[in-house]
């Protein structure tokens, strides 16, 4: 979403990039309370004490994993650790770790925290890496692969009590189908997130039923079936790499522009696939970053404005407007700061008054000036019947004619004349050209005063009005 307000460069040949932050703290398991581990593996909490804000989304049974190389517990060591497994961290010193499957159909979660809360409809890239436990064939059992690992993001903390599983459709997740085997390296688990606006946490784990989750063993033969993964380098991004505001660059100079986004691919409407662009004439530029699948797009606008005195050209619409009605002019074409004729220091100003409205916009490229006239009038529907006519075929004033000022759309319903004795001698329907030469049924009418009725109606501010008028006339020969 793009803000409206200014920045101004205060170099001729820049660079302007804005850093994404990770809304995740702690989001590689590194920063942790105390190494003694030894005293807090069999707690619930362990995660919350070790490496805060973490926490088990299951509260009563789930005991999610701290890894770190300064541990006094072995099986919570780095790079050696559970089950005599290795795994060195993909980054730091410290890993998350969590059960996505076993035969007993409990789970664990990793929850946290975000430090900002979501906006409504911004784009957000997530990222998180995963590694299977790779066990030693001499303990009573061996590695479980599994599909299901993903992310979703709440509102509201997702603690369940007394459950063994969180059933959900994740935001994010490993695709389905496709078991992640590499017990050496780490897999990379990302997506595209639009935000519904207001998710304040995110939590980690299988998501999925046990008839979704694919598994495969190792030993088929072994009684424990178990699918664990170590977790790091947990990430969520907003994309928004450009900045979020109307820029200005001064004619002749350029500005360079970097949407360089994670390890992303890119496609600017200007046909450059760098991550930078340089830009020195005004308009809309927008980019494309392709990044795991993603395709994510950011704009930026661009304003030169013309040489110094030059016109900042207010945007108007009509200049003619009806009494009681108002306009809103804008001189937002050239950024700057603004001073009206009204003593007003805005970009856009609202007037109701006939006058003539004047601007001066000053930036550090210049001054820039514009005035525009508006006028303000009564309106309404006029309507004119000649108070006579000389229906004798001489080519001048042959026929009565119906004419209208109107302001406003209008439509005739009905025009009916009647002579002195009330006797109705012509009518008309439905047309809004009314004509008539004097005669009924071929036959021209004599010398004398006639009545006619009009009734018509309008639309003004979106309602209909219905106006009934008459008045008289002379047949003069």
């Amino acid at each position: 979403m793009k803000k409206i307000f200014l920045i101004f460069i205060l170099s001729f040949v820049g660079l302007i990039k804005i850093e994404s932050q990770n809304l995740l703290l702690n989001s590689s398991f590194d920063s942790i309370i105390t190494c003694q581990y030894s005293q807090l593996i069999a707690s619930p909490s362990q995660i919350q004490k070790v490496i805060p804000p973490w926490f088990s989304a299951i509260s009563n049974f789930s005991t999610p994993d701290a890894y770190n190389r300064c541990s006094n517990y072995d099986p919570l060591g780095v790079p050696f650790n559970l089950y005599y497994s290795y795994q060195e961290p993909l980054s730091g010193n410290g890993y998350g770790g969590l059960i996505t499957y076993n035969q007993y159909g409990s789970r664990e979660y990793l929850e946290t925290p975000l430090s900002k809360t979501l906006i409504k409809n911004a784009d957000y890239f997530v990222r998180f890496y995963v590694s299977p436990l790779s066990q030693s064939p001499s303990l009573g059992y061996r590695v479980t692969y599994t599909d299901a690992i993903g992310l979703i993001f709440t509102d509201t903390m997702l603690i369940k009590d007394n459950a063994l599983t969180i059933i959900t459709e994740p935001n994010i997740q490993n695709r389905k189908g496709k078991l992640i085997k590499d017990t050496v390296g780490w897999t990379a688990i990302s997506g595209c997130y639009k935000a519904k606006g207001g998710e304040r946490y995110a939590t980690i784990g299988n998501f999925r039923t046990d008839a979704e989750t694919m598994i495969e063993y190792e030993d088929p033969r072994r009684s424990t079936r178990q699918a664990y993964f170590y977790i790091d380098d947990v990430s969520v991004l907003e994309f928004n790499p450009l900045p979020d505001s109307t820029i200005l660059v001064c004619a002749g100079e350029a500005q360079k522009y970097n949407a360089a986004f994670l390890n992303g691919t890119y496609k600017w409407n200007t046909g450059s696939t760098d991550s930078i662009i340089s830009i020195s004439k005004s308009g809309t530029y927008s980019v494309e970053v392709t990044i795991d699948g993603c395709v994510l797009t950011d704009t930026v606008v661009v304003v030169v404005p013309p040489n110094a005195q030059n016109k900042v050209e207010i945007l108007r619409g009509d200049t003619t407007l009806c009494e009681g009605k108002k306009i809103q002019l804008s001189a937002t074409a050239v950024p700057g700061q603004y001073a009206w004729s009204t003593g007003a220091n805005t970009p856009n100003i609202t007037v109701n008054k006939t006058n003539n409205y004047a601007v001066t916009v000053t930036n550090r490229c210049g001054t820039y000036n514009d005035d525009v006239d508006i006028t303000f009038k009564k309106c309404g529907c006029n309507v004119y019947v000649p108070n006579a006519f000389s229906p004798n075929n001489d080519g001048v004033n042959d026929e009565l004619q119906v004419h209208f000022g109107c302001d406003f759309p209008y439509k005739v319903k009905r025009f009916q004349i009647f002579n002195r004795w009330g006797s109705r001698i012509f009518s008309a329907m439905d047309t809004n050209d009314i004509r008539w030469d004097g005669q009924v049924n071929g036959k021209q009418l004599p010398p004398d005063v006639y009545v006619w009725y009009l009734e018509y109606e309008y639309e003004q501010d979106g309602k209909m009005k219905n106006v009934i008028v008459s008045g008289d006339f002379t047949i003069m020969l």
